[in-house]
């Protein structure tokens, strides 16, 4: 299988860089102004051609060029914008909006808008969020046919022993990137098994009419018992409020729904 390929902008020593290597990727480019940053990224990275430089005064035809990459070719382009002017720190003494380096976050999506990636990654911390630039970048990327999704989450829920809390978005080009394991991940990696499951063929074991009815009419990716209608729903399914995902099947590019008595169980766990 090709390694995709991907370019880390606002490098910084090559943290990110380190990241998207171990998940698959090969980090093609990169670009940073520190020059300290930069000694450690290509003593760590040497590999990797890295623009030295303003990424305002970067030519990203030029990137393309160097890197012999057209657009609409990459996977991926990644990077995490200065974070100073939304630190917690800095809007806490009233200072948003002061730093100049804010407004980097539209040098991410001029690199978006020429380069066309098949995806995008960017980091920040969880203030950005509220800012009015991060409305205008998910605005524009929908504009360009990226299907924007973002959540503030937690390193220390993805077995990182330190809480440390950052504002992630992922965009996909015409489809959306979930966060998390998803169905689709789960059955891809059973593979044949998935298909020669046992209970998928029961010998001698028929549905009735009726049930087939209810299967047939159930939408796929994520639909529920909720879309039948009133005449193919189950008498004790009308007159029930909760457990909605029954006669459903899951999101195919989402996680598999959590019932709600497995809420509430963790939800006492977690309170006890």
């Amino acid at each position: 299988m090709k390694q995709p390929k991907a370019i880390d902008l606002f490098s910084g020593c090559g943290g990110l860089t380190l990241g998207l290597a171990q998940a698959g990727f090969r980090v093609v480019g990169a670009v940073e102004i520190d020059p300290f940053a930069v000694e450690t990224y290509t003593t760590n990275h040497k590999n990797v051609f890295v623009w030295q430089q303003d990424i305002r005064k970067i030519s990203v035809a030029a990137v393309m060029r160097h890197l012999k990459i057209k657009s609409g070719q990459l996977d991926l382009l990644a990077g995490c914008p200065p974070c100073q002017g939304f630190s917690t720190m800095t809007t806490l003494n009233g200072r948003i909006g002061q730093d100049e380096r804010n407004d980097l976050v539209f040098q991410f999506l001029r690199f978006v808008r020429v380069l066309r990636p098949k995806a995008v990654m960017m980091e920040n911390v969880p203030k950005l969020a509220k800012n009015h630039r991060f409305k205008t970048l998910r605005t524009e990327l929908t504009k360009l046919g990226y299907e924007v999704n973002h959540d503030v989450l937690d390193a220390a829920d993805y077995g990182v022993p330190q809480r440390r809390r950052r504002l992630i978005l992922v965009a996909g080009k015409g489809k959306k990137i979930p966060f998390g394991r998803t169905a689709r991940n789960a059955f891809a990696r059973l593979g044949k098994r998935a298909k020669t499951d046992p209970l998928h063929t029961i010998k001698g074991k028929k549905r009735k009419a009726d049930v087939m009815e209810r299967i047939r009419a159930t939408p796929h990716d994520g639909g529920s018992r909720l879309d039948l209608g009133e005449a193919l729903q189950l008498d004790c399914h009308r007159n029930c409020t909760g457990f909605k995902d029954v006669y459903g099947r899951m999101a195919w590019d989402d996680a598999s729904p959590m019932t709600t008595y497995q809420t509430e169980f963790f939800s006492n766990i977690w309170r006890n």
